[in-house]
């Protein structure tokens, strides 16, 4: 598994994940006070709002800017700052769902299995064999 690169490395807006423009497309779509994310519907609204708020939240720390899609096409350091803010949050979630699948077996089996937690972990063990 390689790691996509950045848009400072392939000097497009994008990266090779097509996911991630998607996401960072229809938040650009959404308007003030509308929730709805538009046609990307079947992916559900919890992830938009999760990342929009997360991108809200680092603007305000001043980590990054995105003011318009021409500044980040101009600036491509800055696109690379809000690709790296959704892959942590991406990373943090991934984190909390191994430690929610060991409470779960610890209270069901009543017993310590690091075993279900390393199973769990090793997400590309299982999903490249």
């Amino acid at each position: 598994c390689r790691i996509r690169p950045f848009p400072s490395k392939n000097l497009a807006l994008t990266t090779y994940h097509p996911d991630e423009a998607l996401s960072y497309n229809t938040l650009e779509r959404m308007k003030k006070g509308d929730f709805r994310p538009g046609r990307e519907i079947g992916w559900g609204h919890l992830h938009f709002y999760i990342l929009g708020i997360t991108l809200k939240s680092a603007q305000l720390f001043g980590i990054v800017n995105p003011v318009s899609r021409e500044f980040l096409a101009a600036n491509l350091n800055e696109a690379d700052k809000l690709y790296i803010v959704g892959r942590l949050l991406s990373i943090i979630f991934a984190v909390l769902s191994v430690y929610l699948i060991y409470l779960i077996v610890k209270k069901v089996y009543r017993v310590d299995y690091i075993v279900s937690e390393l199973v769990v972990s090793s997400n590309n063990f299982w999903q490249y064999r």
